[in-house]
């Protein structure tokens, strides 16, 4: 069963991966952004 459960999880990273790439880009600039703020704030 393992190995229809890695088959399985395999099939929707593949159909997912460009949409999860995409949420994990904007997430990361989301986190810039707001470092960023939080530095100019405290100077």
């Amino acid at each position: 069963s393992s190995i229809l459960l890695y088959y399985y999880s395999f099939l929707i990273a593949d159909k997912t991966s460009g949409f999860l790439f995409e949420i994990v880009s904007l997430h990361l600039l989301y986190l810039e952004y707001w470092i960023g703020l939080e530095r100019k704030q405290r100077h």
